[in-house]
């Protein structure tokens, strides 16, 4: 199975639109000791969302998943990590 490379680039556009499995892909967050920063990684959140509302048997639908690089270092949210930058 060939699989893909998603590089997101927030200079040309400030919001990326990802799939969950897109979000899936990107480098993992993580504290000193290799735990989720914050408790979970973003697409378990999403992952645990939907569980609990097909749990309760209601419809949905998970369209795509929007990221935007805010650069608030108090929030938790996309990070560009320079060690992984493409170099141009």
């Amino acid at each position: 199975m060939e699989t893909t490379e998603k590089v997101l680039n927030f200079k040309d556009n400030k919001i990326q639109v990802l799939t969950l499995d897109d979000l899936k892909s990107t480098v993992k967050e993580e504290d000193y000791n290799g735990k989720p920063l914050m408790g979970m990684y973003h697409w378990e959140f999403i992952e645990k969302a939907c569980e609990v509302v097909s749990d309760a048997k209601l419809q949905f639908e998970l369209d795509h998943v929007w990221a935007a690089q805010n650069q608030d270092k108090s929030r938790p949210g996309v990070s560009v990590i320079e060690k992984y930058r493409e170099k141009s």
